[in-house]
């Protein structure tokens, strides 16, 4: 039995961070992606991982009370085919858009 992979697996919590924070620089999703927190929930659905982006208040360069890191949006990434949806543009109700 042979299996593949598909070449956008991601197999490590730092991996989808990077995968994720590739995807808000490539979409403009958020002017400093760099302070970003990316809090993960592996298989938040069945074949779904859930990203939660927050401020990052906690480094130097990024300023602001290190006591907060509101919520910014989420991303959601199908393990099976790569594809991720936000809710960057609807944070509030959570409606979801698919980033191509």
């Amino acid at each position: 039995m042979c299996v593949t992979t598909p070449a956008w697996a991601v197999y490590t919590d730092q991996q989808l961070r990077e995968h994720v924070r590739q995807a808000v620089i490539d979409h403009h999703l958020y002017v400093q992606p760099d302070c970003m927190d990316y809090i993960i929930t592996r298989k938040a659905q069945p074949g779904v991982d859930e990203i939660e982006l927050r401020e990052d208040h906690e480094s130097a360069k990024c300023g602001n009370d290190p006591r907060s890191a509101h919520r910014l949006f989420e991303v959601y990434v199908d393990r099976r085919t790569g594809k991720m949806a936000t809710d960057a543009a609807d944070p509030v109700d959570g409606g979801l858009r698919v980033l191509k």
